[in-house]
């Protein structure tokens, strides 16, 4: 068994570029890193919570039912 392991977007995608593409592989991406480090970031500074949403038009969903929501990303 052989594990791979990067770090950063840029470094899966120079990964993916360069690997064999007739091998069979499992890809687990754990983004935890950045979200939790922008969510306690934006506690810090006040927040009183955070919503995590799956993609930016729910973001924008959300906004409309809470107005004075600020939008965030990572």
């Amino acid at each position: 068994m052989r594990i791979d392991v990067t770090f950063t977007p840029g470094e899966l995608k120079a990964y993916l570029a360069n690997s064999d593409r007739n091998h069979r592989r499992l890809i687990v991406i754990i983004d935890v890193l950045r979200a939790t480090t922008t969510i306690i970031t934006a506690l810090k500074n006040k927040a009183i919570w955070v919503l995590p949403v799956l993609a930016p038009e729910e973001a924008f969903e959300m906004k409309k039912v809470y107005g004075d929501a600020i939008l965030a990303g990572e």
